[in-house]
């Protein structure tokens, strides 16, 4: 009786040719004498095709792990690109056997899940099933590059760790190749088109809101926001008073953001005490971003006060009072400096700062006279509630400055030398301006003059180095000068 033998051949929907189980295995066999008419003939083949489409759609309903599986029948060259037709690239070669090897193959991420991005790490492996101990080797050529030798972690399966280049977009072509063990010929051969990803936008976390302070019994929230990683992110949160922890947890969420509640304090013993955070933020590929901050607990109402505030200033120069204020929830504030010197209110000593949050605030002015004043701050919130506080200034006469005192660095005995001082006058400096000289050869000299430039010319008699200073006084005060001078033969 003669056979029709029949070998079936199922693809997935994209092309990869996939592989019978042991018990899957079908050999169609159809006597050719039964049959008197091609009819009966045609309508099996035709039950043949239905039955290998049916089993082909179940075939991939079965599981993704499952359809990269290829079968190969002997010595054999696959290509399982999804760009490689149904058959493409699987043209047998001599010496077939009826020994079927199964090959998975796949390039894959250091973290699961993730895209195969630039500068990031990939594993490339090969499962093998069937005759393996045929195999001596397994060769992975990259875009042309190789072969690389991959690792055999266990029988039938290799791996090669690819560091992925930095060319984002670029399509990279992989291809293994299982070498025999004697004759180092290939006996399977698989590859893969993939496109590398970009890399990863940088990931930071950083804090959205963070209160610069809380009211004894009141509640506010903490808000960290990451920017670029990987979702999902792994907020981990600690707080603690003084190293004593307080509260932490752990928080796992696809949002950029995350938020805490901090408060009530119910305990008086709280107010004025740092409260710290230390948010650790984690993504899926394993990127750490770790944040710290603090916070205050303050009293129940509005409280203000100087930071360091200056007792004495020079008129006419420009001095920053800085200001403390406790926030309450209320912001903005109202912050309005009265710095007592009657100057006008409409440009110079009124500054209406407007800030959110409790935090450190300044105002700079200038004082024109010397003479004792009081400057008066007033701070309302949006509710109306108002704290005054003041502090008392001392402002000194503004006496001349040295702005240039000018010599040679090297003169000669016997011949003259000659100096030149440059002063400017304070606010308050009256002429005429007192000008002495002390050459370091205790001989001094001390001149009047109404001019703020002056010049003087010596005379020395022994080689020496010597320091040259000046002294130049105003009605306010004075200001000294030194330089010196090499003499020589």
């Amino acid at each position: 009786m003669d056979y029709l033998r029949v070998l079936v051949r199922i693809y997935d929907w994209g092309g990869v040719e996939m592989g019978f189980s042991s018990f899957q295995r079908i050999i169609l066999t159809i006597s050719a004498g039964k049959f008197a008419t091609p009819f009966p003939k045609l309508v099996l083949f035709f039950l043949m095709l239905i039955f290998c489409f049916v089993h082909g759609s179940f075939a991939s309903l079965l599981g993704a792990a499952e359809s990269t599986w290829q079968t190969v029948v002997g010595e054999n060259e696959i290509g399982n690109s999804p760009a490689t037709p149904p058959g493409g690239g699987n043209t047998p070669s001599a010496g077939l056997t009826s020994e079927a090897f199964h090959v998975w193959f796949a390039v894959s991420p250091a973290v699961p899940g993730t895209p195969l991005r630039a500068g990031s790490r990939a594993t490339i492996e090969v499962k093998i099933q069937g005759p393996v101990e045929r195999i001596g080797r397994v060769d992975i050529e990259i875009d042309g590059d190789g072969p690389y030798i991959a690792s055999a972690k266990n029988q039938g399966h290799y791996a090669y760790y690819w560091e992925i280049p930095q060319t984002p977009g670029k399509q990279v072509k992989i291809v293994f190749r299982a070498r025999a063990k004697t004759g180092n010929r290939v006996l399977l051969s698989s590859f893969k088109l993939i496109t590398i990803q970009p890399a990863a936008m940088a990931f930071k976390a950083r804090w959205k809101t963070l209160p610069g302070g809380i009211r004894l019994k009141e509640s506010k929230k903490a808000v960290v926001e990451v920017v670029g990683g990987t979702a999902p992110y792994t907020y981990n949160w600690k707080i603690f008073d003084n190293k004593k922890t307080i509260s932490s947890l752990s928080i796992s969420s696809d949002k950029l953001f995350c938020e805490y509640q901090i408060g009530p304090f119910e305990d008086p013993e709280m107010i004025f005490k740092t409260i710290n955070f230390v948010v650790e933020v984690k993504d899926l590929e394993g990127t750490v971003s770790v944040i710290d901050g603090f916070t205050r607990v303050l009293p129940s109402e509005l409280l203000a006060s100087f930071s360091y505030p200056p007792n004495r200033v020079r008129a006419g120069e420009k001095q920053q009072w800085w200001i403390e204020i406790y926030d309450n929830g209320l912001a903005p504030y109202n912050v309005e400096f009265v710095w007592g010197d009657k100057t006008p209110s409409t440009k110079f000593y009124t500054k209406k700062i407007f800030i959110r949050d409790g935090m450190s605030v300044f105002a700079e002015h200038v004082y024109s006279k010397s003479a004792k004043y009081t400057i008066k701050v007033t701070v309302k919130d949006r509710s109306g509630s108002k704290v005054e506080i003041a502090s008392d200034i001392e402002v000194t006469p503004a006496t001349l400055d040295i702005i240039e005192f000018i010599g040679p660095e090297k003169a000669q005995v016997g011949k003259p030398t000659t100096f030149k001082v440059k002063i400017k006058p304070g606010l308050e400096s009256k002429p005429p301006y007192k000008y002495t000289f002390s050459y370091g050869d205790y001989i001094s000299e001390s001149k009047s003059r109404e001019a703020v430039e002056v010049e003087t010319t010596h005379y020395y008699y022994a080689a020496k180095i010597y320091p040259v200073s000046v002294r130049v006084e105003d009605n306010c005060g004075f200001d000294e000068s030194e330089i010196k001078v090499t003499v020589s033969e």
